[in-house]
């Protein structure tokens, strides 16, 4: 926990943004609390920053709190962009917002954030542990506390859920990649997010989903229970940075399709739709081979509760999803066709700006669809796709010419232009009751030449998907205050008993087969 010292200033959500340098230690506890390890007016100039007025006129206090933790979120990233500042924040955040704004005055600010100096012992082995900043692109650093056996720590990427670094282990001189989730429970949707990406990720075994080799937290308390780390194996590069630079050849599209029909395959053997592929999610080694990873969005397909309409990154978003019908994991088939036609294309199929250009890209090139799809849809979906004018569909021979394939295998004559385009027809149905299905797919003649029954059929893990899943289903809504602590409870529970059945320190090899090389054509 923050032992405070001083206060540094109070920022408060008014036009007059920086207060100065008020004491407020003997006043309520602050939300918000950092340490940072500069000099007092670095700390100050950091977080001059404007988080906008919030006036409380229509008492909506709902909205007054989504929208300042938003702020926050926001100020995060950039504080943590540029210096060396760690913060904490209580867990009841969200309670404590929602209650000052009920003591607010019409036109007075509805509430503020103090940002203190101070010293912040962390709550971890010091034997077993070590603290290290790595440098970021673009400046700036962050701070990993990891176990002694993980040296040679080294800038991946950055993101909304984390940051991802390569790393050596000196116990099974192997290279990983280390994502830290910090402050997992700072909004609803990534509490969500972080306990489903947990609970699959130990659960899920299968050679094209990413295989987690160790899990924990160096905090020892759920009072100071602040960051998760998760160590993957190590894979040389996202798909995405491949299609930036590479033009694939037929062999190597068909292959890359292959795995991710069986990955998916084995996902909704366990009753899991993934709802989130795309490029970037997708890594591959050198030896061509391909996983899945990033399950924060994956979604069980039997579940009391209403699916979600926001998943899937826009320009992978199946058209059932953009017209709010409901969806099945056919979701995930029209997603591994438009990566695959990215591939060949080395380009985004569709590229919307918003959920009404998203569907009118996809139109563009397929079509309106049919009169049954449309009869399916809600009044007002119905009513906006029949204002439109009727499109007709784009030949798929013109959308992915000859000329766009590389790649000539005479062993393997099925591997033509032909059967791609054949297979993308099949894949990219506006209809999802049209659409080709996983077991279809594979047998496809573009990709079936790969077929291995142990990658159709690997074996589930004994518990598939963890009950207490069923607690992180509930609609964003109902994620405030003792529901979101009891998350946090849960998930803190979790770690530490994986933790407790593997020896983070000193290793457990995975039993887990993962292929070493592509299969010959």
């Amino acid at each position: 926990m923050v032992v405070v010292t001083e206060s540094i200033c109070t920022i408060s959500s008014t036009k007059d943004n920086v207060k100065g340098a008020e004491s407020e230690i003997g006043g309520t506890d602050p939300i918000l609390r950092i340490t940072d390890k500069c000099d007092e007016d670095r700390a100050v100039k950091d977080v001059e920053v404007h988080l906008g007025v919030i006036r409380n006129r229509h008492g909506d206090h709902k909205l007054i709190a989504n929208f300042f933790t938003i702020s926050l979120l926001s100020f995060f990233r950039r504080i943590c962009a540029r210096s060396s500042v760690r913060f904490i924040i209580d867990k009841h955040t969200l309670n404590s917002v929602e209650a000052m704004s009920d003591d607010a005055y019409a036109n007075e600010s509805v509430m503020k954030c103090v940002f203190f100096k101070g010293t912040t012992p962390m709550s971890f082995d010091a034997n077993k542990f070590h603290q290290i900043r790595i440098p970021v692109y673009g400046g700036g650093a962050c701070t990993y506390t990891v176990p002694k056996r993980y040296v040679n720590l080294a800038f991946i990427s950055m993101g909304a859920q984390g940051t991802v670094v390569r790393a050596e282990d000196t116990i099974t001189k192997a290279t990983v990649a280390i994502k830290k989730v910090q402050h997992p429970f700072l909004t609803p949707m990534n509490a969500k997010r972080t306990y489903r990406e947990f609970v699959l990720l130990v659960t899920m075994k299968h050679p094209n989903l990413i295989r987690l080799i160790n899990a924990f937290s160096p905090q020892t308390s759920l009072r100071d229970f602040e960051e998760i780390y998760l160590v993957m194996e190590y894979m040389n590069f996202n798909l995405a940075e491949v299609i930036q630079k590479l033009q694939l050849d037929q062999k190597n599209l068909s292959y890359f399709t292959y795995q991710m029909i069986v990955a998916m395959k084995y996902m909704h053997r366990s009753g899991i739709i993934h709802r989130d592929l795309k490029p970037s999610n997708i890594v591959v080694n050198n030896r061509c081979i391909l996983k899945i990873l990033d399950f924060g969005l994956a979604r069980k397909m039997e579940t009391k509760e209403p699916m979600s309409g926001y998943v899937v990154t826009r320009y992978y978003r199946a058209p059932e999803v953009i017209l709010g019908l409901p969806y099945t994991e056919k979701v995930d088939v029209w997603a591994i066709g438009c990566i695959l036609a990215e591939m060949i294309l080395r380009k985004t199929l569709f590229r919307g700006i918003d959920r009404l250009d998203q569907w009118s890209k996809i139109t563009s090139l397929l079509g309106t669809g049919d009169k049954a799809f449309i009869d399916r849809l809600d009044k007002h979906a119905r009513m906006y796709v029949r204002s439109r004018a009727p499109v007709d569909p784009t030949p798929f021979d013109v959308i992915f010419p000859d000329e766009a394939f590389t790649g000539h295998f005479p062993n393997a004559p099925q591997l033509c232009p032909k059967n791609a385009r054949d297979l993308l027809s099949k894949m990219l149905q506006i209809d999802p009751e049209k659409r080709i299905s996983i077991d279809e797919a594979v047998h496809h003649p573009y990709v079936k030449l790969w077929f291995d029954e142990s990658e159709w059929n690997t074996p589930l893990p004994e518990n598939r998907y963890d009950p207490q899943n069923d607690v992180i289903e509930r609609p964003i809504e109902e994620w405030r205050g003792a529901h979101l602590f009891k998350v946090s409870e849960l998930l803190f529970n979790e770690v530490k008993r994986y933790e407790q059945r593997h020896d983070i320190h000193l290793g457990i090899p995975s039993p887990i087969p993962t292929s070493d090389t592509q299969p010959s054509v």
